[in-house]
């Protein structure tokens, strides 16, 4: 399972911008290529960025986001409306 959460502590977070700044982060378009096997719909991009940001609002001790399982049921679920 590849999860999103928000960072535990400022530590955390200064860790993780860090590695970001670095160059060790990708790109979520990228991300969810690796996924889905095809360049994704701008749709999609903003879909599960916005599922990410609405993760950041969660109370504390919520589940984390399952990113994976999400662009897996968003594609899905764009397949199926057409």
């Amino acid at each position: 399972m590849v999860t999103v959460r928000t960072p535990n502590d400022e530590d955390e977070e200064e860790r993780v911008s860090e590695a970001v700044r670095r160059g060790q982060g990708i790109p979520l378009e990228v991300f969810i290529e690796a996924i889905i096997e095809r360049e994704p719909e701008e749709e999609l991009v903003e879909a599960i960025r916005l599922g990410i940001e609405a993760q950041r609002e969660m109370p504390e001790g919520a589940p984390p986001l399952d990113i994976k399982q999400a662009i897996l049921d968003y594609v899905r679920w764009q397949e199926a409306a057409r």
